[in-house]
């Protein structure tokens, strides 16, 4: 069995205001990732899940876990530009560890989007989980932070 690689997904869909869905592949809409300022050998990513509508950030490392990363979406028709910031999934509640997070549906809008955690140990612990899009090891449990995503 390989050695596991600490980090952690966000998993999320993203759509335009029509609902139309924004992937990687949408040559309407250009994703990057944005390096954090003080460097560190942290590792982000933008990946699909197999479900071809689910997109993941990921962070991995064995430093840089506890930052919040940033992606960026510009649409190039208009340059519209919006920044998701990805706060660290260090949870709180009875066991503190990095969870991988579904943050559900999100709307492109231009301004900067921080998604939002829950706020005390006891919202931390009572979060459902959902199973779907394995990460490189295998795991395919995600914690549902979605209902705090109000756009």
């Amino acid at each position: 069995m390989a050695p596991q690689w600490p980090g952690y997904f966000y998993s999320f869909t993203l759509t335009d205001a029509a609902g139309k869905l924004i992937t990687v592949k949408n040559k309407e809409y250009k994703m990057t990732i944005v390096k954090p300022t003080k460097g560190g050998d942290v590792m982000l990513d933008i990946l699909m899940c197999g479900d071809s509508t689910t997109l993941r950030f990921y962070t991995g490392g064995y430093h840089g876990l506890d930052d919040t990363h940033k992606m960026e979406i510009i649409k190039l028709s208009s340059k519209e530009k919006m920044i998701i910031e990805f706060p660290s999934s260090l949870s709180g509640g009875k066991e503190k560890y990095y969870r991988n997070l579904f943050a559900g549906k999100l709307i492109f809008k231009k301004g900067t989007y921080q998604i939002k955690l829950p706020a005390s140990d006891s919202a931390w612990d009572s979060l459902p989980q959902e199973h779907f899009c394995p990460d490189y090891g295998g795991n395919d449990s995600y914690w549902d932070v979605s209902d705090l995503q109000k756009q």
